[in-house]
């Protein structure tokens, strides 16, 4: 156990050490571990998918493949990392399938077009002033859609970076790729944002888009 210490620095973090607890047998800590990370979970899910239903699903579905990995764990990554990763791919299936269905029925529903999820809300002034109401709802909704019509790859990326907080290393982890990818996935996103927001923000000093974006949660 010394040398897994020295080899993955973040096993004494406590939810690495609650899922080590679960994997020899202690049920409390799975219990432990939902309430603690469920919530980032759907959070993640809800901004990928856009769809309340869909981010509960795939949060029951992320720990259920916890649960029943419990005999196989292996400390090799923090369990956040590691439940960041099973919750991405499920919103990759997820929509991969999706967009599937949408092909096969003309009449399949776009996923948010109902209006019930926004992922992100713009605040209510700018640098120059109070925006109208209209101003603000044409606004959530260009941010929303421009982030929804991101590559799945550049979207989840986005997400984890300017959302969760975590760095180009967490990121590459969670997405299983290398650091110089990630750097280029944000890129691209940052680029395509811009392209589709400008006309939203182009009076506006300026402000990095991806903060813009941050700042649109409200």
């Amino acid at each position: 156990m010394r040398q897994e210490k020295e080899i993955y620095p973040g096993i004494n973090d406590s939810d690495t050490l609650l899922m080590s607890r679960f994997a020899s047998g202690d049920l409390e800590a799975f219990d432990l571990l939902f309430r603690q990370n469920a919530p980032r979970a759907h959070r993640i899910a809800f901004r990928f998918l856009c769809n309340e239903e869909d981010a509960r699903d795939i949060v029951q579905e992320a720990f259920l493949r916890v649960y029943t990995s419990a005999g196989s764990w292996r400390p090799k990554a923090r369990f956040i990392t590691w439940l960041y990763r099973i919750v991405s791919n499920l919103c990759f299936k997820h929509q991969r399938r999706a967009r599937i269905i949408q092909l096969m029925s003309l009449d399949a529903p776009r996923e948010g077009d109902d209006g019930s999820s926004v992922v992100m809300e713009i605040p209510a002034h700018s640098a120059d002033g109070p925006l109208s109401v209209l101003e603000r709802k044409e606004r959530q909704e260009a941010v929303k859609e421009a982030i929804r019509t991101l590559p799945p790859n550049q979207r989840m990326a986005v997400i984890l970076h300017r959302f969760e907080e975590l760095s180009y290393k967490e990121i590459a982890e969670v997405l299983n790729c290398s650091v110089a990818a990630v750097e280029s996935l944000l890129h691209r996103a940052k680029l395509s944002l811009r392209v589709r927001l400008e006309r939203y923000f182009h009076d506006e000093p300026q402000v990095s888009i991806h903060s813009k974006v941050k700042d649109s949660e409200g």
